[in-house]
């Protein structure tokens, strides 16, 4: 690989953060999919890894291991820590003050990343001639229910567990030689620094934080890259698994933020959108 890429994971754990994976789903999902994270970077020194943490309170201790949490934690290249949860698009400003990477690649602790998903990534870039337009970001594909039916549930849902036991070679891949333009996945997202760099100076922050705590902030990002002449890339060479709503959903009065965003949004791109 040869690049040094800066990872930003934001993370904000609290207690009772509990649903449909167990007790404290929020902090288990996001140590196994971090744990899976670091075991796909064949070096180490290839990757700065930096996590905020959010204002989490959690503590796990058991036998095995005192403080699950903060081992977690313990991870990082750089750890930032704020007293209190400062929302997705302030964490991730703040990790991006922070990075030393020639490419920043954000990625939620939701997210079940695969072996090859750092190589499709940068076939994108490799590729970038045959673009109509210049690479603003670069996204993997997502694993959908509609193909991966060996990974549902009684439900028709699918299972976590069921993903996390796949080996690559099983995973559906569709369109594998082609790149899709415009892909909208907020979720993990790669952009070189030199370009964050730029968009930092002129408008002065990288995710406008206007919008509060979560939501929207990724396609504001988006339409300020297209206005800018470049454009957002989804490879098929690689899916991950993004569960979903672990952390949005654990917000006291949710709706009080992902409404008032939508509107602010709107206010901000009516009629301006790419």
């Amino acid at each position: 690989m040869n690049k040094k890429i800066s990872i930003i994971i934001p993370s904000w754990f609290e207690k009772n953060q509990h649903g449909h994976y167990g007790q404290n789903e929020t902090f288990v999902i996001a140590d196994i999919t971090l744990n899976r994270l670091l075991e796909t970077i064949k070096d180490r020194n290839d990757i700065e890894l930096i996590i905020i943490d959010n204002g989490s309170t959690l503590k796990i201790n058991d036998l095995e291991q005192k403080d699950k949490v903060q081992q977690y934690f313990n991870k990082a290249d750089i750890l930032i820590r704020n007293k209190e949860n400062k929302g997705f698009g302030p964490a991730v400003n703040q990790g991006i003050a922070r990075a030393s990477g020639e490419y920043i690649i954000q990625i939620n602790n939701d997210v079940l990343v695969f072996p090859n998903w750092l190589n499709a990534i940068f076939n994108v870039y490799e590729r970038e001639k045959e673009l109509s337009r210049p690479i603003g970001m670069v996204m993997p594909n997502i694993i959908k229910k509609e193909y991966q039916k060996n990974c549902l549930n009684e439900r028709a849902r699918l299972d976590f567990n069921k993903v996390f036991a796949l080996k690559e070679e099983e995973v559906v891949l569709h369109h594998k030689e082609i790149i899709e333009p415009h892909a909208q996945f907020g979720s993990l997202w790669c952009i070189k620094k030199e370009l964050v760099d730029r968009i930092v100076k002129e408008d002065r922050f990288f995710f406008d934080e206007q919008f509060e705590k979560a939501f929207k902030e990724d396609r504001d990002i988006y339409q300020r890259l297209y206005l800018r002449g470049f454009d957002t890339y989804r490879t098929n060479l690689s899916r991950v698994y993004h569960v979903g709503n672990l952390t949005v959903t654990k917000l006291k009065d949710r709706k009080q933020y992902t409404d008032a965003n939508k509107e602010k949004y709107e206010k901000k791109w009516r009629g301006k959108e790419m």
